[in-house]
């Protein structure tokens, strides 16, 4: 979610935020591999860093692939806190909150 999504969010009343990603998404496991495909290229650029803090490298085993699905998340919540300060204070004050989730399927719409 880019920093602008999320000013728009909270400025027009949103209190809760989600980041979110399925544990055994293809994207992930993409990434894993290092698959390189047209426009699939930039998201799996953006998933690689979770990848290698995650230490793993096989797409094939469910853990290793729940691993960098968990730690896209973790990031992903970095990013949006680091991203805008306009949020940050939101989420120090308490007046938004944040979560971070991993699901066993991908995630509806």
């Amino acid at each position: 979610m880019s920093s602008g999504a999320s000013n728009t969010r909270v400025k027009v009343g949103t209190k809760l935020h989600r980041g979110a990603r399925a544990t055994s998404s293809a994207p992930s496991r993409a990434a894993i591999d290092g698959v390189q495909l047209g426009n699939l290229t930039g998201l799996l650029a953006k998933i690689h860093p979770a990848v290698e803090a995650a230490h793993c490298s096989d797409s094939k085993d469910a853990g290793c692939v729940t691993k960098v699905a968990e730690e896209n998340v973790r990031q992903s919540m970095r990013a949006i806190r680091e991203g805008s300060p306009y949020v940050a204070k939101h989420l120090d004050d308490g007046t938004v909150a944040l979560v971070g989730a991993c699901t066993t399927s991908p995630p509806a719409g």
